[in-house]
């Protein structure tokens, strides 16, 4: 949807959002872009807010994905807009909403690596125009509902920073590599809390991304 104002009311309380977006606005214009807002409220008291500038990837608008956790009270409806900047725009495009209802699962799983969790691991296939090709099989915990996609260094296998936070519940994706060699991790959510990169040679955690989409709580595989 394409607008300079949303409010969202949900039939429960929540405890988590996250939702992609897009600032209507160019590099030419508008080197820096502007950030967008999101107020939560129950009822009519506001119980927090978070912001998020989206960045120019290529040709684009700038795109990015905007989080909120309620860290005391749930909430039951969320405002979103873009603050007024003399350089920049009021208007949006939002898109792949994910919530959680409060009292929903405390952790994550991890989804196949080859060896302990079952199923296939994340395979890495040439696409088109320079693009690559992701696949990967589900979490082994069906309360996490999506995924985020990690891009990190290779050589430096504690670099990994988000390329995106939600795969709207996707196996798979489509992503334009940055310059350089690099690996990938996918690390499934449940909207509020993010689950396993994976473990390394020595079958020890991975580090979380410093820039993490969530807050990481792994919990056993069932």
């Amino acid at each position: 949807m394409n607008r300079n104002h949303l409010a969202i009311q949900f039939s429960q309380p929540l405890t988590d959002i996250t939702f992609t977006f897009a600032t209507i606005e160019y590099q030419d214009n508008a080197e820096v872009p502007s950030y967008i807002r999101l107020t939560a409220y129950m009822g009519t008291v506001p119980v927090g807010s978070a912001t998020a500038r989206g960045a120019y990837l290529g040709d684009t608008f700038p795109m990015g994905t905007l989080t909120f956790h309620a860290t005391g009270q749930p909430f039951d409806m969320v405002d979103i807009f873009v603050p007024y900047t003399p350089v920049g725009t009021t208007e949006f495009l939002s898109d792949n909403f994910i919530v959680r209802g409060a009292g929903g699962p405390s952790f994550a799983g991890s989804i196949p690596d080859g060896d302990t969790v079952p199923g296939s691991p994340l395979f890495v296939n040439n696409g088109v125009g320079g693009a690559i090709d992701l696949y990967w099989s589900a979490s082994c915990l069906a309360s996490d509902v999506d995924y985020a996609i990690y891009e990190g260094l290779l050589g430096d296998f504690t670099s990994h920073l988000s390329r995106q936070c939600t795969t709207s519940a996707a196996t798979w994706a489509t992503i334009v590599p940055s310059a350089g060699n690099h690996y990938y991790l996918i690390v499934p959510h449940n909207g509020s809390v993010e689950g396993s990169y994976g473990r390394n040679s020595s079958l020890v955690e991975r580090p979380p991304s410093p820039g993490a989409c969530f807050p990481q709580s792994i919990g056993g595989c069932s």
